[in-house]
């Protein structure tokens, strides 16, 4: 009986030496294969002789594959004793490891293989500017030829619309693309009834301009406002004795045109301005006068040139 207890106990102890025995055995030692780097990035290298590439930069660990010589890697980066490379692996596809700097031959980069430089840090994306045709900021400052009209309602000047022609100048400055503040003057003789009813015709205008457009186009509308101050001036003859008609007053104006550029620095300009109010002081020969008036209407059109400065830097 005791050698039956024996025998099965014999029995159970043969498997279990036989699994020690097993886990004691090292790993089966993994073979050079021959390996490339068709892709991935870095600069080629040639293996000189069989190589392991580690997982990391350890010669005592277990080597991820063994690149026999002749094998194509790419070197990333070189440090110290190590080299970090990349290479295609059968089973895995394309891996990145460490080999020692000993084992590897770099090769002269071709400059038509991509992987020979890192891949480019993304730029971006460019936005097109449009070319500016026309500016409308900054000082401006331009002149030209008017056609003035004015329609009084007084017992001097009378009732009646006269006109005739004139020359105007303005300067402003635009504060930005919209909005422009400016002041102006023209002066106009105005053709009477008769020869020796001319007179002159002087408008002082300060207001603010707005302007309708973009750097894209070269037509630019635009609307003014502004205070305005009338003079008028009157020679003539009495008995043949000169005499002198002077009559002023305020008034307000609004009106529009558009500048068109023929460079962005330099507009064709027309506008049409009308100016209404009340002149509330006259003199004869520079003595003060009542009259009894009531509101005058003048119209001034214009034709002339603009010119930005700031386009032109």
């Amino acid at each position: 009986m005791l050698a039956m207890v024996l025998a099965a106990a014999m029995e159970c102890a043969a498997p279990r030496a036989s699994l020690a025995q097993n886990a004691q055995q090292p790993p089966t030692p993994q073979q050079p294969m021959t390996l490339s780097a068709s892709r991935g990035f870095g600069t080629p290298a040639v293996v000189l002789q069989n190589a392991p590439i580690m997982l990391l930069p350890d010669s005592t660990r277990l080597p991820l594959r063994i690149a026999q010589s002749g094998s194509q890697l790419r070197v990333i980066q070189q440090s110290g004793e190590w080299s970090t490379v990349q290479f295609q692996d059968p089973d895995f596809g394309l891996r990145t490891g460490y080999v020692q700097s000993r084992f590897l031959r770099l090769q002269q980069a071709d400059a038509g293989d991509p992987g020979s430089q890192p891949p480019a840090a993304p730029q971006p994306e460019s936005q097109s500017v449009p070319l500016a045709l026309s500016e409308s900021a900054g000082f401006f400052a331009g002149g030209g030829f008017e056609v003035a009209s004015i329609s009084p309602n007084d017992v001097v000047l009378g009732s009646k619309s006269h006109s005739g022609p004139g020359v105007g100048f303005v300067a402003g400055y635009g504060v930005s693309r919209l909005l422009s503040i400016y002041g102006a003057f023209s002066t106009a003789g105005i053709n009477g009834d008769t020869a020796a009813t001319d007179y002159s015709l002087k408008h002082y205008d300060v207001g603010a301009r707005i302007h309708f457009s973009g750097p894209a186009r070269r037509t630019v509308p635009f609307l003014q406002g502004a205070f305005s101050w009338r003079d008028i001036k009157q020679d003539y003859l009495v008995t043949s004795i000169a005499h002198t008609l002077e009559a002023s007053g305020p008034g307000a104006s609004f009106g529009g045109g558009v500048n068109v550029h023929v460079v962005p620095a330099l507009a064709v300009s027309a506008s049409a301005v009308w100016t209404v109010g009340q002149f509330t002081s006259y003199q004869v020969d520079h003595v003060e006068t009542v009259v009894d008036a009531g509101n005058t209407t003048s119209v001034r059109v214009q034709f002339g040139v603009v010119w930005f400065p700031k386009a032109g830097r």
